[in-house]
Formats: C-alpha cells, sequence, structure tokens
C-alpha cells in the first residue's frame, strides 16, 4: 500500500510481542476499556486511513467474517507497544481501539466475536452488540 502525502507512516508491529501470562489477562482487557466509547473510539478513516496489512482475499472468506465467530479468550494474548495483540493462522490482530465500558467485564471470555472489514479497514465486532466497531491493525507474522 503507497503511501501518500498527509497520510501517517505505515505501523509497522515488532515481531515478537509481549506475551501475557493468563493471570494478566484481565487487566491488560482492563485497561484498554473506555469510559465513554462514543467519544473515544475512532474509525480508520478518521485515523487518516488504514496502515495495516491487508488478508489475502481466499484467505479472509475462508477464515473472517460474520460466519467465522471465536472467543478472544481461548487466543494466547500479547501486547504491543500497550495494544492487546492476539494472533490467528499466521496474522497479528492489534486491538487499536478501546472496547466499550457497556460490554461486560469479561466479554473476551464469554462472548462471540468476529474480524471483518468495513470501508477501508479491519474491525473487530461482538455479536453481542454488533452496531460496534473495535478498529484493529492486522499485519503479518513475519517470524
Amino acid at each position: 500500500m503507497a503511501r501518500t502525502e498527509g497520510q501517517p507512516p505505515k505501523l509497522l508491529p515488532p515481531p515478537v510481542g509481549q506475551p501475557v501470562r493468563p493471570e494478566d489477562v484481565p487487566r491488560v482487557w482492563r485497561g484498554r476499556r473506555a469510559h465513554q466509547w462514543l467519544t473515544e473510539h475512532r474509525t480508520w478513516e478518521e485515523r487518516g486511513g488504514y496502515t495495516g496489512d491487508l488478508i489475502v482475499e481466499d484467505y479472509f472468506e475462508s477464515t473472517f467474517g460474520q460466519t467465522h465467530e471465536f472467543r478472544l479468550g481461548a487466543l494466547p494474548l500479547e501486547t504491543w507497544g500497550g495494544y492487546p495483540r492476539f494472533r490467528i493462522g499466521g496474522l497479528m490482530f492489534s486491538v487499536i481501539d478501546p472496547w466499550p465500558e457497556y460490554w461486560s467485564d469479561d466479554w473476551y471470555l464469554r462472548d462471540n466475536v468476529y474480524v471483518d472489514r468495513y470501508g477501508n479497514g479491519y474491525y473487530l465486532y461482538n455479536r453481542r452488540f454488533p452496531r460496534d466497531r473495535v478498529a484493529i491493525l492486522v499485519s503479518v507474522d513475519r517470524r
């Protein structure tokens, strides 16, 4: 993806994030909870455009979207630059937005979520709150 004048530089996560011990997972998610999500979250357009990697179309169709739900609590968690990050099939997903304050404290354990596109970027959706779009940055795991 070419960068044009006025666009932010592409965010490239380091190949290795900080693994989160299971007992620290609630603290990591609590630290990213919004106080007023409607004013704290931003779309990729508001951020100056999506700057992460793109998912190959065939792989996206077979692995992501509304028909491919999962629970974040079933995946190992790490942090990168203070953001929670999880992996699926050679891709890393950094949760850039805070999560809404009205989601339950343990949503990442109990709620089904999925990754989908909207506009020119990727978002994490919670099946219980389908109107909420939490911005995520996708990067290829280059390890």
